[in-house]
């Protein structure tokens, strides 16, 4: 939708539309070629903030579905290299000029804090690195992860915005749709990723099944997942949507007569995403 949005004295990086989801999209990245690290961000003021222009934004929208994701490029090949940025003494330059950066974090630290913020890893400049060196990288990443994030390469700038933001996952517009030979599948024109589509039975603990799909995330390659459930019992259909580990659910709406009361989920992973795993963990 927007990109650079200003929102009062606020500016979002990113707005999109996840579906019925309205989703603000905080990019921790250099720009304009700048070597100031990406992390110098998200602090608490900052959080504040982007809660402030969700509230507002959620109104001026009309919706109350509202989603901030915080995703973290990092330099890959700098990274391989054992730095954080691939010109140090620029970066450390640049931090200095800026009166708005506390000096006395050490620069690693800063990177150490972002990592461990982001909800999604882009890992750049991919195309640069070779089997080690994109391994090294992981792994410095890696080391800062509390939680199952995921860290999805990058090459030539660009980024599958169906991973980033889960866009072309509207399920919830078309899910009587879908019904093909090949239901089981749903097309992706990118060989880096995964996705597939699981049909599951009704539940009766909607937070068991997300503590379920919370495991499936750190167990195997998933990235996001989407879909409706059909909750024994209830009228109403449950939506349910996670970025990495963290899930969330609500009822949106009833379910229709016309409808068929089932539970249908789009699942988004790394390549080789063990669909069999995933399927084992969520219907345990």
């Amino acid at each position: 939708m927007a990109r650079d949005l200003r929102v009062g004295r606020n500016e979002v990086d990113l707005l999109a539309w996840d579906g019925a989801t309205l989703v603000l999209v905080e990019v921790r990245a250099r720009r304009g070629g700048a070597m100031v690290s990406p992390l110098e961000s998200v602090t608490a003021a900052k959080r504040r903030r982007l809660r402030d222009a969700a509230l507002r934004l959620a109104q001026d929208h009309g919706t109350q579905d509202v989603r901030i994701d915080v995703v973290a490029v990092v330099d890959g090949p700098a990274l391989a290299e054992g730095r954080v940025a691939s010109d140090m003494d620029a970066l450390e330059a640049q931090r200095s000029a800026d009166d708005s950066i506390d000096h006395e974090d050490p620069v690693e630290e800063v990177f150490e804090d972002q990592v461990a913020c982001a909800d999604l890893i882009i890992l750049s400049k991919s195309d640069l690195l070779d089997g080690d060196g994109a391994a090294k990288a992981k792994g410095i990443v890696s080391e800062h992860l509390g939680r199952a994030v995921k860290i999805v390469p990058s090459a030539h700038g660009n980024v599958d915005p169906s991973v980033l933001l889960g866009l072309g996952l509207a399920v919830e517009d078309d899910i009587e749709n879908r019904k093909t030979h090949h239901d089981d599948e749903l097309d992706h024109e990118h060989d880096d990723f995964d996705t597939f589509v699981l049909e599951l039975p009704a539940v009766s603990d909607p937070d068991a099944l997300a503590r379920k799909i919370t495991e499936a995330a750190e167990a195997a390659n998933v990235l996001r997942l989407k879909g409706f459930v059909h909750v024994e019992g209830k009228p109403m259909r449950l939506l349910v949507q996670a970025v990495g580990p963290r899930v969330s659910h609500y009822y949106d709406r009833a379910w229709e007569a016309s409808e068929d009361r089932r539970t249908r989920l789009v699942v988004i992973g790394l390549k080789g995403l063990d669909r069999a795993a995933v399927e084992r963990i969520l219907t345990a």
